[in-house]
């Protein structure tokens, strides 16, 4: 099997939970959503924030998975 490289906006519920979070518990927020997606199948997992069209910011979650 090949791995795929994936990239998945995460929805705006998300960026909406991590306001008002301290930075420890906005790290513990997205280490939790790392083992879901861990379980998922996903591998190297990392989050990375970009802008859209409208300028709103967009998380999103970037991986590897079978």
């Amino acid at each position: 099997m090949k791995k795929q490289n994936i990239a998945k906006t995460l929805d705006g519920n998300c960026l909406y939970e991590l306001d008002g979070l301290t930075l420890c518990e906005a790290a513990a927020y997205l280490l939790k959503r790392a083992e879901q997606y861990e379980v998922e199948g996903y591998t190297d997992i990392a989050f990375d924030t970009n802008t859209d069209y409208y300028g709103n910011t967009v998380l999103s979650i970037v991986g590897d998975r079978l």
